[in-house]
């Protein structure tokens, strides 16, 4: 077992921590999350606004509170309301999509497995629901994010040579 000169923990206690990379850290986190937290209590209210207007009430503080951290609201006989804005999908693109989903034979239900049934759903899933068209702004996200991951690999890469051919002339020294 070894033995230290100095106690180990004493030393670490007497080292002077440097709060600056915490705080960089957090104004970081704010600086890329400063338009979601701004902008999702205004479009919850708006929402809440509109429904308050049409049933001609007027929330409490209070209650405006307690909207902005639920999303759905318990009706009185029951049923729940949702108070986010969701676009409801129309019956006819249910149609237009049901051929791209045949039911399942039940040896398919029983016992998943990798085979035709499953890449043909799979492909409609991602071809019809995921990404509708070429252009749509899923497509595009995606697009540039597997860009970036590309170009991040490609450039590691290049790094590593350089990496490499710094150490083999150091060596060479």
């Amino acid at each position: 077992m070894a033995t230290f000169s100095k106690p180990l923990l004493d030393s670490l206690r007497r080292q002077k921590v440097s709060r600056k990379p915490l705080i960089i850290l957090v104004a970081t986190i704010l600086l890329l999350t400063r338009s979601r937290l701004l902008a999702l209590p205004k479009e919850t209210l708006k929402s809440v606004s509109r429904k308050v207007a049409k049933s001609k009430q007027r929330l409490s503080t209070r209650e405006v509170d307690d909207v902005l951290q639920q999303v759905y609201v318990k009706e009185e006989d029951g049923s729940k309301t949702l108070l986010l804005n969701v676009k409801e999908t129309q019956r006819e693109k249910f149609a237009s999509d049901a051929p791209f989903f045949p039911p399942l034979s039940t040896s398919t239900k029983a016992k998943p497995n990798v085979n035709v049934a499953f890449l043909r759903q799979f492909r409609a899933i991602i071809f019809r629901v995921a990404f509708p068209s070429l252009w749509t702004k899923e497509t595009m996200i995606v697009g540039l994010h597997s860009f970036f991951l590309v170009l991040r690999t490609v450039l590691s890469v290049i790094v590593a040579k350089l990496d490499g051919r710094l150490a083999r002339d150091l060596v060479s020294i």
